[in-house]
């Protein structure tokens, strides 16, 4: 849609958020996001999964949820010096930059222009006051944490996308670690664990994700059969 109106090939490729994208036949998205002109890009997942997120965190019409709004019903003194904060670092991208979004200061090798002498003596002036500020934001979000103790010991502590590399003595790598199904499927779940049961791969005839436990059996049955 965006495309359309823009009359440009600007939004042509679409992120996946999962899971607010989740679908059950990715097949059928993908020949519709086709039949649309739309290719399907990167696939983000969201670390905030509820629903409430899904219009962000700052821009959300319920003060409880943004951020900002939060704190200020808990700590309005700290919430206008984080703003002032971001002011004073969006304004120092501006002022290396020329701009604050999308900035033309380091180039390859160093930087397109020195920094006028002005502008750092303007930086030297107001840094310590925003020292201060950040120091008070970092006890504030310690003194978070040790009271949200248990919420942040179990928060996305879910397994998640896990990809290994079988080798030709049938060993799993994943990243720097080599082992078992099974042993690589322990540690990284913190717990014992049945490799068969938690690793997959792709199935291209079907076009899906299965568990290796289906090729054991697909095995055990040619076995069988032999």
């Amino acid at each position: 849609m965006l495309s359309s109106l823009v009359g440009s090939e600007m939004c042509i490729r679409d992120r996946l958020h999962i899971p607010w994208d989740l679908v059950d036949d990715w097949a059928a998205l993908g020949a519709y996001a086709k039949d649309l002109g739309v290719r399907l890009g990167t696939i983000n997942s969201n670390t905030f999964q509820d629903d409430d997120y899904k219009l962000g965190s700052l821009t959300n019409a319920d003060p409880a949820i943004r951020h900002v709004g939060g704190i200020v019903a808990t700590n309005a003194d700290l919430a206008i010096k984080a703003v002032k904060l971001r002011a004073f670092g969006q304004e120092i991208i501006r002022k290396l930059g020329e701009r604050r979004v999308h900035p033309i200061f380091g180039v390859p090798g160093g930087v397109t222009q020195p920094l006028k002498p002005e502008d750092l003596e303007w930086m030297l002036a107001e840094l310590n006051g925003h020292i201060a500020t950040a120091q008070v934001g970092i006890a504030f979000f310690k003194g978070w944490m040790e009271e949200q103790a248990q919420v942040m010991t179990e928060f996305a502590t879910f397994p998640s996308a896990y990809m290994g590399l079988v080798q030709a003595d049938g060993a799993l790598v994943v990243g720097r670690q080599r082992g078992s199904i099974h042993r690589l499927a322990r540690e990284i779940l913190g717990r014992p664990a049945n490799g068969w049961m938690l690793w997959y791969y792709w199935d291209e005839s079907t076009q899906s994700k299965c568990k290796i436990d289906e090729i054991r059996k697909k095995y055990r049955e040619d076995i069988e059969e032999s």
